[in-house]
């Protein structure tokens, strides 16, 4: 009878305190398909035209006069991990954070416009890729559960040789002034600590991308789609000006060695970036 009585409170803080995850794993479902301005799920169409005297050298035989990219959403897979504490032989869920992984399929098209170096012949290239964006993000349950982190969503296409490193933004922001780097988006960051960028400031860009300026075009998307140009000096280092816009900061890059080659897939990398306003 003694024993019995030593298990009432535990039964009782039990029942008082029970962790419902379907519940969980619903609400936080739900908040992720709201929060449209964080974790973007919409389709990217740019097309990003070059003049004669800024074209692109792609190889030998042409320069890259026109490129235009289109996606497609096709799917969306959600993944909770919530924390677990190990007892013994257990696993013991503890309700208090959860940390969600948001992968996105895509279907696009990447169409590229080629002029030749020495006879000004005019050649087209379509190609279509499939790709997928992943995302991470924390949720703490305080009281009730909140989105207290996330990453910045990256596109992957075919390949895996074109990758951005960094994101350095210099502008005028909400607190008076704005200098943010910002790095893979394999790492969570705390939603306070993205950048405040007000529609119609004027944005100072620097990237760093794993890949030579050589190998690469890098552009931004904003109030206006821009071209970086290499920082001088500096082989993995890029530099542009863009004014912010209302909807959130795209930054790509797109390996130019193969754009004229029909057998070499896209290779993109695209990061999207929700500035906080």
């Amino acid at each position: 009878m003694h024993r019995y009585l030593l298990l009432l409170p535990l039964i009782g803080a039990l029942a008082c305190n029970p962790f419902d995850r379907q519940a969980a794993e619903e609400s936080i479902t739900e908040i992720i398909s709201g929060q449209t301005d964080k974790l973007n799920a919409t389709e990217i169409s740019l097309d990003l035209a070059m003049p004669a005297s800024d074209s692109v050298i792609v190889d030998s035989n042409w320069v890259l006069t026109r490129l235009t990219l289109n996606t497609t959403f096709e799917s969306e897979t959600l993944a909770v991990s919530f924390n677990e504490e190990f007892k013994n032989d257990t696993f013991v869920t503890i309700g208090d954070s959860a940390r969600v992984s948001v992968i996105r399929k895509f279907k696009g098209t990447l169409d590229s416009e080629f002029m030749g170096r020495e006879d000004g012949m005019e050649y087209m290239n379509s190609r279509n890729f499939s790709s997928r964006r992943i995302q991470y993000v924390q949720f703490a349950d305080n009281g009730e559960w909140e989105m207290v982190a996330y990453s910045i969503a990256e596109e992957r296409s075919d390949t895996n040789t074109t990758r951005i490193f960094s994101l350095k933004i210099k502008g005028d922001g909400e607190e008076g002034g704005l200098d943010t780097t910002i790095y893979s988006s394999a790492a969570l960051a705390a939603i306070d600590s993205f950048p405040a960028i007000a529609p119609g400031a004027a944005l100072l860009l620097e990237l760093r991308t794993v890949a030579d300026t050589s190998k690469l075009i890098c552009f931004a998307l904003a109030n206006e789609l821009v071209k970086f140009a290499p920082k001088e000096g500096e082989d993995e280092r890029w530099e542009a000006e863009v004014t912010a816009g209302e909807e959130t900061l795209l930054i790509g890059i797109i390996r130019k060695d193969g754009l004229a080659d029909w057998n070499y897939p896209a290779d993109v990398d695209i990061w999207i970036i929700p500035v906080a306003k």
